[in-house]
């Protein structure tokens, strides 16, 4: 079907104090992106490629895992067969 827009015009609104009227204004920063500042998204300062993908993540664990004297045995098993590939 498609998407479908209003059925009337929308109606005009007036904010009821002044807590409406921050909520419901215009941004500050219409360049800047939505989740600039979020730890998602591409915030203020995106660089391309930032982003980690799940093996990348398991990856980093497993070396810091394998590195650390205190891990237990079982965490450093883990380790080394997430660093081969499992």
């Amino acid at each position: 079907m498609g998407l479908v827009g209003p059925a009337e015009d929308p109606v005009d609104f007036t904010p009821a104090g002044e807590d409406e009227e921050f909520i419901y204004s215009p941004t500050d920063r219409p360049g800047e992106p939505v989740t600039a500042g979020a730890p998602v998204g591409p915030g203020a300062f995106a660089t391309p490629h930032a982003v980690q993908t799940t093996e990348d993540i398991a990856v980093q664990v497993a070396r810091r895992a394998a590195a650390d004297p205190r891990a237990p045995r079982s965490m450093k098993r883990w380790a080394q067969r997430a660093l081969e590939g499992f």
